[in-house]
């Protein structure tokens, strides 16, 4: 594997976990300012796909076999090389590196989206006050969601940690090949 020489653009890429919508909103309003990487359907909503296409996120068809999560991979690292080598204007781009919303209370095993092309990313992880509705909508539909969030007696209080940029090196490569 061989580490691309760094480019003079920022580092292109956010890795986060995802509990659910409000780190997204906490990601945007963040000083990273991110783009996502949102499912293709959801180009055709109205107003949101609006607001993602001013993040300058990248609409990714979620493949289900090797060659399409292939694709998926190369388009997003044609847009970290923009990024750092091309100097293109486009926000960094977030990646939740699980590649699904958790609880927050555990790691999943990372996808290799974010970090095949062996780019710069900047860590970062949410974290959220235990309350009696959990953000997260993985088992509740998403409107009942919202109203069960805004009717709650207590406030949310959502921590976004942003970590020093990280980028790969050979002897890292070397040194951790079996992990």
């Amino acid at each position: 594997m061989r580490i691309p020489p760094r480019g003079p653009g920022p580092a292109s890429t956010v890795i986060c976990n995802h509990i659910g919508w409000l780190d997204i909103l906490s990601l945007i309003c963040s000083p990273v300012h991110p783009g996502f990487t949102p499912k293709e359907d959801l180009a055709t909503v109205p107003l949101l796909s609006t607001i993602i296409r001013c993040l300058q996120s990248l609409f990714v068809y979620r493949g289900t076999n090797k060659d399409e999560r292939d694709t998926i991979v190369d388009q997003i690292s044609e847009r970290q090389r923009k990024i750092e080598d091309e100097l293109e204007p486009y926000n960094r781009i977030c990646l939740f590196a699980e590649a699904t919303t958790t609880n927050g209370k555990a790691l999943l095993p990372f996808k290799r989206g974010a970090f095949s092309s062996m780019r710069a990313v900047i860590p970062c992880f949410v974290t959220f006050s235990d309350r009696m509705v959990a953000p997260t909508y993985d088992i509740i539909d998403f409107w009942a969601l919202i109203a069960f969030q805004f009717s709650s007696l207590v406030g949310y209080h959502i921590k976004l940690h942003i970590m020093p940029e990280f980028r790969p090196t050979q002897w890292m490569l070397e040194n951790h090949k079996h992990y």
